[in-house]
């Protein structure tokens, strides 16, 4: 769901660039810190360096295959699978994987026109911003409970943040003119709650795959 460069107004561009920058200029800031807490720590810490390396290098061409697949949307903008509340309970951090999204949406605009580099901004708060720290926050709600309410938690943090990023788009189009907000927000919406579906179920698998294992190789508590 990116917006393409030319829909959103100059003034409103300014807006989402900055709010964007200082979400991600904060993120940076707390990752720093946990890993310089990481180097603080007595135990496994350079286990967990090692595995937070590999998420990284991972992550990106995983996240950018999961969106390249699209679907029209009537008052609104072609609907992708996000990934986002997915990178979020893999790293069990929200900030490292609106970090890691904000770069797979930087070079998706950059070389291969898949959204807009003005509108950079715009797409990281619609679609980073709920997907990374929503969907974490929802699945959170079921650390220490058993693997399916782990798994039930992964399929709305999945779903619930794809429906807000949904929505959100729909705002920004109306909000920029681009269609009647209404009818924006209502298409955006409808689709996204049926595409989200399948981002409910892409989430819950990496809880039971993805999640499961990283806990084996690394503590990430």
């Amino acid at each position: 769901m990116n917006i393409p460069d030319g829909f959103i107004p100059a003034w409103q561009l300014v807006f989402y660039n900055v709010t964007a920058t200082a979400v991600l200029v904060l993120s940076i800031a707390w990752v720093i810190r946990g890993l310089l807490s990481m180097k603080r720590d007595e135990g496994a810490h350079d286990v967990n360096l090692t595995g937070y390396l590999l998420i990284m290098l991972t992550a990106p061409p995983l996240i950018f295959l999961i969106q390249a697949f699209c679907i029209p949307v009537p008052y609104g903008v072609p609907l992708t699978l996000n990934g986002a509340a997915l990178l979020s309970v893999i790293l069990k951090n929200p900030f490292l994987a609106f970090i890691l999204m904000s770069a797979v949406m930087l070079v998706q605009s950059i070389f291969f026109g898949f959204g807009g580099v003005t509108s950079l901004g715009a797409n990281m708060i619609g679609m980073g911003v709920p997907g990374c720290f929503l969907g974490f926050y929802i699945y959170s709600r079921a650390i220490g409970g058993s693997g399916g309410r782990r798994v039930l938690s992964g399929f709305i943090a999945g779903f619930a943040s794809y429906v807000l990023a949904g929505i959100l788009t729909g705002i920004q189009l109306g909000a920029a003119g681009v269609f009647p907000i209404m009818r924006s927000v209502v298409s955006m919406g409808i689709y996204s709650a049926t595409w989200g579906l399948l981002e409910g179920l892409l989430t819950a698998a990496g809880c039971i795959i993805m999640s499961s294992w990283i806990e084996r190789v690394w503590d990430l508590h």
